[in-house]
This record gives C-alpha cells, structure tokens and sequence, in this order.
C-alpha cells in the first residue's frame, strides 16, 4: 500500500520515487477551514425535490428563529445542511458562506464544536422561552399537557447542546 492508500503491488515504488512522492505531498497547500469537507450523497428525482424544499424550510425556520427567542437557529441550519448535501451542492455552498451563519455551521459540521458562549446562549433563550410559553399555557388555562411537552422538548434540546457537541 502506497503513502495515497491505494493497493499499487504490479508498480514496486523505488526508494527514490517514494522520497520524491512524499516530499511533494508534504508541499501541498493544506485544506483551508473554509472549504468543509465534501460528504454529498446524491439523490435522484422526487427525493431530491423533496430534501432541497425541506431544506428551505429548514433555512426559513432559521431565520426566523434568529429573531425570535426560543426558536433555535443553529438546528435548523444544521438540518437545512444535511438536506442540501445531499440533494444540492449549490445550495450547501451557500449556506456555508453565508456571512453571519456559515463560520459556526462549517465549525459544528467539521468539528462537531460550539464556543461556551453560543452554548450558553441558546440554553438560556431555549429555558427562557420554554419559561414563557409554560406561564403563559398556564395562566391561560390550557392543559397541562402542553407545558411537559414544553418541559420534555427543552430537555432533549438541552441534552444535545450539553452532550451533542464539544464546547469549543
């Protein structure tokens, strides 16, 4: 097996070959941090149509959740990217040079990372919100049911911030 990975057993390399092959690996430019790792899976036809809608909404969601508190931007980006590496590399590449969002959706999907700051934040907008609609289900007299549910999805949220993601 060559320094490439690949099986090259017919095409013996000397040991002359080898030290020029890896020389000229070690002078390649290294990958920059903003080109994030190709992982597009394809998909055809109606699928497609499908993941790049879901995509947009996924996006649309985003924004509005970064005005609105409680509704999470970040999970609606990282979503709205799966579905566009798979059915559009167009559409992920914008995303992912977006100004504002791009640099901690390509940090999140390269490095599986989230600054303290940015953890902090949406845990305290997410409880906060989660706070507010609770008070206002129960003083409006609504079913109980709605602020455990409120409750339930907050700690699932909470989990996959706390437990989801290295904190950068």
């Amino acid at each position: 097996m060559n320094i490439a990975g690949t099986m090259n057993a017919a095409l013996p390399m000397s040991s002359a070959e080898s030290m020029s092959s890896v020389a000229a690996m070690a002078q390649e430019q290294p990958r920059s941090s903003a080109e994030p790792k190709s992982t597009t899976v394809a998909v055809d036809g109606w699928k497609r149509r499908l993941y790049v809608a879901l995509g947009v909404t996924s996006v649309g969601f985003g924004v509005v959740g970064a005005f609105v508190p409680g509704l999470p931007t970040t999970v609606f980006l990282i979503i709205a990217s799966w579905f566009f590496t798979r059915s559009s590399p167009r559409l992920q590449a914008r995303l992912l040079s977006h100004p504002r969002f791009g640099t901690p959706l390509r940090r999140f999907l390269e490095h599986r990372t989230m600054p303290r700051k940015a953890k902090v934040t949406a845990l305290g907008s997410m409880w906060g919100g989660a706070g507010v609609s609770c008070a206002g289900a129960m003083s409006g007299g609504l079913p109980i049911l709605l602020p455990v549910v409120v409750v339930g999805a907050a700690l699932i949220g909470s989990g996959a911030i706390l437990f989801g993601c290295r904190t950068a």
